[in-house]
């Protein structure tokens, strides 16, 4: 039960949201996203 009571400590923790800070900086999620499946898919088959 120890671990309830940690999740529960968590909840009134205040997020921040990057996420524009992020983009501005030139970071595009979907394309990281679209290169990691090729990198695996290109392991997966040998190449």
């Amino acid at each position: 039960m120890e671990w309830a009571k940690h999740i529960l400590s968590q909840v009134y923790i205040i997020r921040c949201n990057h996420e524009d800070e992020i983009s501005k900086a030139g970071y595009d999620v979907s394309l990281a996203s679209k290169n990691l499946e090729d990198f695996y898919l290109e392991k997966q088959r040998g190449i």
